[in-house]
């Protein structure tokens, strides 16, 4: 909103800043449950392509289309209608007739490459907390990105915490389970590297943890990996989809790709089986369908890393006959 403000300001003598706005991280918690916070998360769910992100132009075209889901996924009690009038009271001022440069972002080699900490931080599960403590740990994603709080960082979470209302001890429980979550994330693929073991405990120390809490949530994931059941992706062909895979009524399942029979034919099948279609890949979905199941498409990255079997069509019939 401040880039956009600026930006406004800029190209116009006066400009009120008091437009209507939604949030569409915030919004995913009710459309998109269990998919993560950040935008990659989001448009995985949802099959959203997303080339160049961290750029303005391609961050704000796949918030759009986010944005467009979300208002197709609804019904027509959602409370859309409420925004829109709102927006449509809005009074846009005049564009001066002075032109102004297009002020590209510098080549993407001058910026720094996505690191271990980036790549899991994208990974990171939803915050089920209130909208305050999401918000401070979306600043925190950012700011930790490139393992370093500059005197700007440090200085936008102290004033956000206090925009806020986040008290210092609520700041520290979130660093607290911020650096679990991202110890767990790492031990996923159950290995931590000696250079991934460094990266986290920078970010503990980034985040002014004690060193015993540091070691001590590193030493519960490894034992955590160690002895719990790692959920596995079950793909076509696999004998333990006849052995111990099973549907239920009322399980949500997602279609991606060009199947041999329309995708509506198939959905209105599940509908009559009691499954219910669901469009995007969130931890509530029970099984993926696909036309091609070594498919990368973004649903089918997002179903592998929430452990959510993979099937392809005869697949489907095969759990369908069961």
């Amino acid at each position: 909103m401040k880039f956009l403000v600026a930006e406004l300001e800029r190209t116009s003598p006066w400009f009120a800043s008091d437009f209507v706005s939604v949030c569409t991280m915030q919004l995913a918690r009710d459309y998109l449950p269990g998919a993560g916070r950040a935008l990659a998360d989001c448009c995985a769910a949802l099959d959203i392509q997303l080339d160049g992100a961290h750029r303005a132009s391609a961050d704000a075209f796949a918030t759009a289309q986010l944005l467009a889901a979300y208002l197709h996924s609804g019904d027509e009690h959602e409370p859309w209608q409420v925004h829109l009038d709102l927006a449509l009271q809005y009074s846009w001022p005049a564009a001066g007739a002075e032109r102004r440069e297009w002020m590209p972002r510098p080549p993407h080699s001058e910026f720094t490459a996505a690191s271990f900490l980036q790549r899991i931080t994208e990974k990171m599960p939803e915050y089920v907390g209130s909208t305050e403590c999401l918000d401070y740990l979306a600043l925190l994603d950012r700011c930790l990105l490139d393992r370093h709080f500059s005197v700007h960082e440090s200085r936008e979470l102290v004033a956000l915490a206090e925009d806020l209302g986040i008290s210092r001890t609520t700041c520290e429980s979130l660093h607290v389970e911020y650096f679990a979550q991202l110890v767990n994330t790492a031990w996923d693929d159950g290995i931590l590297t000696d250079d991934e073991t460094v990266d986290l405990v920078r970010v503990g120390d980034l985040l002014d943890l004690p060193t015993s809490t540091i070691s001590a949530a590193l030493e519960s994931a490894a034992v955590g990996i160690s002895t719990s059941k790692s959920g596995s992706v079950i793909e076509k062909n696999d004998p333990a989809l006849s052995r111990g895979f099973a549907l239920s009524p009322g399980d949500l399942i997602v279609l991606t790709g060009e199947m041999s029979r329309p995708r509506s034919e198939i959905a209105e099948a599940l509908v009559g089986f009691g499954y219910i279609p669901w469009d995007s890949v969130t931890k509530r979905v029970r099984l993926l369908v696909a036309a091609d199941p070594d498919s990368l498409s973004g649903k089918a990255r997002k179903a592998r890393d929430y452990g959510i079997p993979v099937v392809d069509e005869a697949g489907l019939a095969r759990l369908l006959s069961l």
